[in-house]
């Protein structure tokens, strides 16, 4: 009596069991959906350097959040495996944050927090490809590390110094100058201790090319005819290909 009570209770769990696995396992399209709504977009620090960071831009840029790197920066490796390997590695990774122009919504400056998820190996390879592809697509970025409060004076100041120096956006198919190679962007520098290092195209504010009006950077020839000498290059080659040699510190002719 007892082994057949016993016996009807094994039965009784397996089939609760079977039930249940069943219902976890339940192909899509049987009544079960593969998708579940997250819950808050940002972290609790996220949305605590969000607050200071609108104070800090107030009106005069958009900011968005969570933006997809690779909707950001373009691809230009003309080999098909080539632009499949360099999409694949940013087709998975995105900005913390991302300023851009109030109206045409065009990408200004891409904000990374840093917190202690920052510290491991893995990351630190993440951060220095992004760091790198950013300089190559001349779009600045701050990294900021994560504390528990902020300065809406400094953050404001290292915003305005990231996107006075940055030139406006331009297709860079090749080199910037025709008559040899050039020497590669200076390493970023740093702003206040609160704010993490700036990386821009260039360290100091640049004059407007005479041609189009548009930003310049300052770059070297380290071959051909004119190796040795600086120039400052207008940013939207190849559309314009204004090359002004840099005759004295903070002059151009």
């Amino acid at each position: 009596m007892n082994a057949a009570i016993l016996f009807l209770a094994f039965l009784a769990v397996a089939a609760i069991l079977y039930a249940l696995l069943a219902r976890r396992w339940r192909p899509s399209g049987e009544g079960q959906s593969d998708y579940i709504r997250r819950g808050a977009l940002f972290s609790p620090a996220e949305r605590s350097f969000l607050g200071v960071l609108e104070q800090a831009v107030g009106s005069d840029y958009r900011i968005l959040g969570k933006v997809r790197v690779a909707d950001v920066l373009e691809v230009m490796a003309r080999d098909r495996a080539a632009h499949l390997r360099a999409f694949n590695r940013i087709s998975a990774k995105h900005f913390d944050f991302l300023l851009c122009t109030p109206d045409e919504i065009v990408p200004l400056c891409a904000i990374e927090l840093d917190d202690r998820s920052h510290r491991g190996a893995a990351r630190r390879r993440r951060d220095a490809f992004l760091e790198h592809a950013c300089r190559d697509a001349a779009l600045p970025l701050l990294r900021i590390p994560a504390t528990r409060s902020y300065s809406v004076e400094a953050l404001r100041d290292a915003v305005l110094r990231a996107t006075t120096v940055a030139p406006p956006p331009a297709v860079r198919r090749e080199p910037v100058f025709d008559e040899g190679e050039v020497e590669p962007d200076p390493p970023p520098g740093r702003v206040e201790p609160t704010i993490g290092p700036l990386v821009a195209g260039a360290a100091e504010a640049a004059p407007p090319c005479p041609k189009c009006g548009g930003g310049m950077r300052r770059r070297r020839a380290v071959s051909g005819p004119h190796a040795g000498r600086e120039f400052w290059a207008c940013a939207a080659f190849p559309d314009c290909r204004t090359a002004v040699p840099v005759r004295a510190e903070g002059a151009t002719a």
